[in-house]
């Protein structure tokens, strides 16, 4: 990760997230199932949040370098979002993490958005979505 990108506060309820740090258990910590306070500096302007899990169904290697079978799974996005997400329009509602097995990342991405984000029509599937396609469709509009 670059240095001096914009932190996030990330808290379901009490427990705030602290990147590698943090260790929970999707069956244990029934919290983890609703959306997460999502908050940023809004002097940002305009942004787009994702949230992925590049390991599911499990993760493949320890160095990170590949996604799993079922990965990368689309968590959320949401859109036109100003210091928090509940300024912004959900465009895939939250899912929150269900791992079947084994230890999963799972990574906030923040964008600043200059322009609307295009996505493709109907619905936008969780399984093995399209990261790199949505960046190279938003290079435009989109920075991390």
């Amino acid at each position: 990760v670059p240095a001096g990108l914009p932190e996030l506060t990330v808290k379901y309820g009490a427990n705030e997230v602290h990147g590698r740090s943090s260790r929970f258990r999707a069956r244990v910590h029934r919290f983890l199932h609703k959306a997460p306070d999502v908050v940023f500096d809004a002097s940002l302007g305009r942004c787009c949040l994702v949230f992925i899990d590049p390991d599911a169904p499990n993760r493949v290697s320890d160095d990170g370098k590949q996604a799993g079978a079922a990965g990368p799974w689309l968590h959320w996005l949401v859109v036109n979002c100003r210091g928090d997400m509940s300024s912004g329009e959900e465009r895939v509602c939250h899912a929150g993490p269900t791992p079947p097995r084994g230890n999963h990342r799972y990574i906030f991405v923040l964008f600043r958005q200059d322009g609307e984000v295009k996505l493709p029509p109907g619905d936008i599937g969780r399984k093995r979505w399209d990261f790199a396609g949505f960046m190279r469709d938003n290079e435009a509009v989109l920075t991390p």
